[in-house]
């Protein structure tokens, strides 16, 4: 008589509890306040922030003018925004305890496990991904055009071409990392720009 063994089913990304799923990531990172709000108290030290600090911080960035300077009606406008649609959508997501009764916000560890950044590619802009097939392309072309004795190419030591090719892309490296460390949330004293839409 064959015995049955029991199938074990493969994982499901949506059965995991270690925090939000991508859908919930990008649903959340979708809106720019909800960025925004994340933003702000990723540069807080215990991460902690009121409804109302959030609020006037958010008015400040929207208006494109100081803190001091919000009128209550630009503050209230995104007050009752967050009180009623952004905060609660970052509590379901698991990226902030949110005591509405208390008005406070505070970040959780799921959000610190996102390492969350956004790579925008302005209009009529080369995104990374071809900017370094552009680079692979040429550095394959030069080998082709050095390989097949071609003058000047030739008359170049294959270690000069190696180095050559390991300086561009370190280069490019930098500057890459250096650009996505301006777009990530809770770096720079500004929120990222990445689009509109509240």
């Amino acid at each position: 008589m064959a015995t049955k063994q029991a199938i074990t089913p493969l994982p499901d990304e949506s059965s995991e509890e270690s925090g939000p799923s991508k859908e919930e990531v990008f649903e959340v990172l979708s809106n720019r306040r909800r960025r925004q709000t994340l933003h702000y108290l990723l540069q807080k030290d215990d991460e902690t922030a009121t409804k109302r600090e959030v609020s006037r911080q958010l008015a400040a960035w929207e208006n494109d003018e100081p803190i001091d300077m919000v009128s209550s009606s630009e503050r209230k406008r995104v007050y009752i925004a967050l009180h009623q649609t952004h905060l609660p959508k970052l509590a379901d997501a698991g990226l902030v305890d949110y005591d509405a009764s208390q008005g406070t916000i505070t970040l959780t560890d799921a959000c610190h496990d996102l390492d969350v950044y956004l790579d925008v590619v302005p209009e009529n802009e080369l995104s990374w991904s071809q900017f370094y097939l552009g680079l692979g392309g040429l550095c394959l072309a030069l080998t082709a055009l050095a390989g097949l004795g071609l003058v000047p190419f030739d008359g170049v030591p294959g270690l000069a071409w190696a180095g050559l090719f390991a300086v561009a892309v370190t280069v490019a490296g930098g500057v890459h990392y250096l650009r996505d460390n301006q777009h990530q949330l809770g770096v720079d004293a500004e929120p990222p720009l990445l689009g509109e839409g509240e």
